[in-house]
């Protein structure tokens, strides 16, 4: 009988000191056809080798990144389309090759790459034995198995040589079994079989089966449910335990049996208690790789809790009562992924949630256990030298915890005897144990663990002005500080010396400081000195010894220093030995020292409503914020993370200061309905962010087979084709949004730009040259980073690369070289043109010096003898002499650079007529057409056609005698033509000379290859000369 009492008070003390009811609840991410899934149904889900993930749907079959659906649809008269829309299964086999069963019987495989479907024919003599409900299944050397339900022969196995499933492992079931399900242990090496007629297995090595009447191989899950005649599911999980449902009918109960391989137990579950009333149909059982086992079916998602009592954490399904209740009418299917989230294909989409990756834990507090746990909000925490975790509450006193925050009492039990409503702050001082409480209306209550009493002050102190103390600091000297705030009245600083009041609480108390702006929080730092904040009034620093106000620090944008961002601040921390920080709209990094501040804002991707902080182990700081969520802030790199109720926070608004560091490094948090512990380097692992797959590059909108791409060593486009788009993703599901993205064209890009909630980097026109895209990833824990890159090289148009540009200079050089060769060429005529010249020159020359010389010679031999005779030679003399002058006169003009035309040789041309004409009152007119003055002639050509002219008109006038002349200068493409007629022209008495002259003017012509024609007799004289002009 003592003991039964003894037993009471200690449960009604537990009930007094109360308790933290932890709650349990997850976060669903329901995907739709609103969000993307092709059709309703998700029927079937696999995660390939690259981890995206396949779902078959009624609508298609569907590849998912994280952000964006692929969705791949029949296309009538398209053989590398799917056959059929409605996509039943999907599996990955070892070779990475992803099979899809659809509901019009058909069995293929889809290229992943390449995104085409080859189908595998099964050999199969009709239709109807193909009907029936396939599954896909892979032993442990790679062999593919193909099991139809309620079909005799029920087994095929894929050919990899002939490429068709071929029938096999005949007499694996008594006849008129029918199949219903099927699961493989890869550890035996057996499948299991639920059939219409009882439980089999079968084992691929031996060759053998065990069923109801035939257990072979001995197989004690056989033996055990050798009478049970219907079984509709069965699931082998990674340790061979096995799961087998059995039900009769609807509305009679579902029974599932778990043999546990480890311990050989079996045990009988009946998971719908109200099935006589609410009909559920189990679909699927799943067990997790940390153990955990799910049951899902017609509208029901549910937990199996081995040892607990209820035995099924069941989730809300189809409950209009409940605003957090699932949609579905029932779950099809259950799939983990490589992180661990759950993937629930239902008949509305699919569902995706962690449950192994909920790192905070919510706790709401209870006086007793049946009582509605409070929502009223946590005000102050400490945790005792003993482990104690002691909890202030607003209108809910104490609470004393244990550290796993179940009930547990201290002695005296305070938290049944605290003599207020509100505890408003709590410390534990350092020199003597004892525990200061602020409480309401200027009074502090101070436990002392030695008596087990709470003892108060014989009135509230003046000195708070009826304002609860709700923080406290102590300084080395072992003092306490207290802030109150700011309402009606003035806010206080209030220290209580320790020295003076000689250990006594009730005394000691000095009032350091009052302001009408509310004091926010308060520390004492490594220096001892005292910093307070404030909402309104900057940061305040204090000489813990004597209370003297050292400095205030505020916004003075006229000053031009880095001080603080705002007035207010929210909280404060010792960072390090020489920095604390404070929060409030920014972050500010502040020297103890020198009052030097580094400031982080909204620029720096900070929300604006920082009212808490904490610092982790490795330096990192925990934010928390109103209804922005927890975040998460990495100073050096500058890089925030938030965490919110999709990350398995029950409320996200939290309070100000609200903040406490367990010893054994867990984290709290205390939000207005209830406290969250988390253990940071659980949520925030060292581990470098995965690394990001470019899951689709389209070029001018069209995608592009990313792995062809990627298997490159480069990719190349054209110069018209590059406008690309190019989306990426980690394929991390469950922590997407905990991983920034960097991105960055090197080559264009100057620095890393980062990417929006896209995930897609968007280039409209990339100019010519050598480029590398790179993404970064970075889940801001860690220095390191993982980048993934695509070499791009875009051609540039042909007159813009190199090649055409050498093919120029090539040209360019190859005319110089021509024109330079052509110049000396030109050089070379020209110099033995003049050679030519002037030796015929010397020729004429030497030729008339030695006429005249023997003229002369004569002259003076007949000047004594033959007067007459002398004169004559003399005359000839001077006649050779003239004609001497003319000739070198002529061939000085000709090569004169000034005369190089026939515009000018037509003058010159014209100046001779008129001499002529002059000296022997000729009519001799010249017809010149304006093609002729065009033509151009070398100089030697020019210079031959002139002489030539000249003896032809000469001639004429000079010995025919003609007197009425018509000459006409003529040019075609390729001729100049000279036409000279004198019809008074005679050759009656100096015939001979004017032979030789026509017979030079022809030796003239065919030197430059000119053509003449001389027609002379009585009626005249004509001459005709053609020259070339090229």
């Amino acid at each position: 009988m003592l003991r039964l009492i003894l037993s009471c008070l200690v449960l009604l003390f537990s009930f007094a000191a109360g308790f933290a009811q932890k709650v349990s609840e997850y976060k669903f991410l329901q995907l739709t056809n609103s969000n993307g899934i092709a059709g309703n149904f998700v029927i079937d889900m696999v995660q390939d080798h690259k981890g995206y993930m396949w779902f078959g749907t009624d609508g298609g079959l569907q590849r998912y990144d994280g952000k964006r659906f692929l969705t791949f649809k029949n296309r009538p008269g398209d053989s590398t389309a799917i056959p059929y829309n409605m996509v039943e299964e999907v599996h990955e086999d070892k070779h990475k090759n992803l099979w899809i069963i659809t509901a019009d019987d058909r069995i293929g495989i889809f290229n992943t790459s390449y995104f085409t479907y080859h189908e595998v024919p099964v050999l199969q003599q009709s239709k109807t034995g193909l009907m029936g409900v396939k599954h896909l299944l892979e032993d442990n050397e790679g062999n593919i198995f193909l099991a139809i339900e309620l079909q005799a022969q029920a087994f095929y196995r894929y050919s990899p040589q002939r490429r068709q499933f071929e029938p096999a492992l005949k007499d694996v079931l008594p006849p008129n079994w029918l199949l219903n399900d099927i699961a493989y242990d890869k550890n035996t090496n057996r499948f299991w079989m639920a059939t219409d007629s009882g439980l089999a297995v079968y084992d691929l090595a031996q060759r053998k089966s065990s069923y109801r009447g035939n257990n072979v191989l001995n197989d004690p899950i056989i033996a055990k449910l050798g009478n049970e005649k219907f079984f509709s599911v069965v699931y082998v999980d990674d340790h061979s335990n096995v799961w087998a449902a059995s039900v009769a009918a609807p509305y009679l109960p579902t029974y599932v049996y778990h043999y546990d391989a480890a311990s050989g137990e079996f045990e009988v579950l009946l998971p719908f208690k109200d099935y006589r009333t609410n009909f559920k149909q189990l679909n699927t059982i799943f067990t997790t790789q940390s153990g955990r086992t799910w049951f899902a079916g017609l509208a029901f998602l549910m937990e199996y809790k081995k040892g607990q009592t209820p035995g099924f954490d069941t989730i809300a399904v189809n409950d209009d009562c409940n605003p957090k209740s699932l949609r579905f009418n029932s779950a099809l299917a259950i799939y983990e992924d490589r992180d661990h989230n759950l993937w629930v294909g239902n008949t509305s989409g699919v569902l995706r949630f962690a449950p192994d990756a909920h790192y905070f834990t919510n706790y709401f507090l209870q006086k007793k256990p049946f009582d509605t746990p409070t929502e009223e909000a946590t005000l102050a925490i400490l945790e005792r030298k003993n482990g104690e975790i002691w909890l202030g509450v607003r209108d809910r006193g104490l609470y004393t915890l244990s550290k796993d925050f179940s009930a547990t009492v201290a002695k005296g039990n305070p938290a049944a005897s605290f003599p207020f409503r509100t505890c408003w702050s709590i410390y534990e001082h350092s020199q003597t144990g004892l525990i200061w409480m602020g409480t309401s209306r200027g009074q502090i209550a101070v436990y002392d663990q030695n008596t087990g009493r709470i003892d108060t002050l014989p009135k509230p102190l003046a000195e708070f002005e009826g304002r609860p103390a709700h923080k406290i600091a102590e300084d080395s000297n072992g003092n306490l500080w207290f802030i109150t705030r700011a309402f009606d009245s003035l806010a206080s600083l209030v220290k209580w010396d320790r020295a003076k009041a000689g250990g006594d609480f009730r005394k000691g108390y000095q009032l350091i400081a009052t302001s009408r702006y509310t004091y926010t929080s308060i520390m004492v730092d490594q220096l001892n000195q005292v910093w307070v904040g404030t909402y309104g009034d900057g940061l305040q620093k204090y000489d813990a010894n004597t209370g003297e106000l050292l400095s205030r620090i505020f916004p003075e944008p006229s000053t031009g220093r880095s001080l603080l961002y705002e007035n207010s601040i929210a909280d404060i921390i010792q960072y390090n030995d020489s920095m604390l920080v404070a929060v409030g709209s920014a972050i500010s990094l502040i020297n103890i020292k020198t009052n030097e501040l580094t400031t982080y804002t909204r620029n720096d991707g900070l929300p604006s409503n920082i009212i808490s902080v904490q610092r982790d182990s490795r330096g990192l700081l925990w934010l928390g914020t109103m209804e922005s969520g927890l975040g998460r802030f990495n100073i050096a790199r500058r890089i925030i993370t938030f965490y919110t109720k999709d990350d398995g926070l029950l409320d996200d608004f939290f309070m100000q200061g609200g903040r406490y560091r367990l010893s054994d490094g867990r984290m709290i948090f205390y939000t207005s309905r209830c406290i969250i512990t988390f253990t940071p380097e659980e949520v925030a692992s060292n581990t470098n962010a995965p690394a990001a797959t470019i899951t689709d590059f389209k070029l001018l909108n069209a995608s592009l087979p990313v792995d062809s791409l990627m298997a490159l060593d480069k990719l190349v486009l054209p110069y018209d084709k590059n406008s690309v788009t190019i989306e990426f993703s980690t394929m991390n599901f469950g922590s997407q949004n905990k991983v920034n993205y960097y991105y960055q064209m090197e080559g264009l890009d100057p620095e890393w730009i980062p990417a929006d909630e896209t995930l897609r980097a968007i280039y409209n026109y990339l100019p010519a040259g050598k480029y590398v895209f790179r993404i970064k990833t970075d889940n801001g824990n860690t220095d390191e980073s993982t980048i993934t890159s695509l070499p791009i090289t875009v051609r540039a148009v042909f007159w813009r690369t190199w090649w055409f540009w050498a093919l120029i200079a090539l040209v360019a050089a190859s005319v110089l070289f021509l024109l330079d060769r052509e110049r000396v060429k030109r050089l070379v005529s020209l110099q033995k043109m003049r050679t030519e010249i002037a030796v015929n020159l010397h020729k004429d020359v030497s030729s008339t010096l030695s006429n005249i010389n023997l003229l002369s010679e004569m002259a003076r031999i007949k000047a004594d003898k033959d007067l007459d005779l002398s004169k004559e030679y003399i005359q000839q003399i001077s006649d050779k002499s003239n004609r001497m002058i003319v000739a070198m006169n002529d061939i000085l003009w000709s090569i004169a650079p000034e005369n190089d035309s026939m515009a000018r040789s037509i003058l010159r041309m014209r100046e001779f007529i008129d001499e002529l004409k002059n000296r022997y009152a000729a009519n001799i007119e010249l017809v010149a057409d304006k093609d002729a003055s065009r033509v151009s002639l070398d100089m030697r050509k020019r210079h031959e056609f002139f002489i030539i002219f000249k003896d032809a008109l000469r001639s004429v006038v000079e010995l025919a005698e003609g007197r009425d002349t018509l000459i006409h200068l003529d040019a075609t493409k390729s001729k100049l033509v000279l036409k000279l007629q004198d019809a008074t022209a005679t050759a009656s008495t100096q015939q001979a000379q004017l032979h030789a002259v026509f017979n030079d003017i022809a030796t003239r012509a065919y030197h430059i290859k000119a053509e003449t024609d001389i027609q002379h007799d009585h009626r005249g004289i004509t001459l005709i000369v053609e020259v070339p002009i090229t």
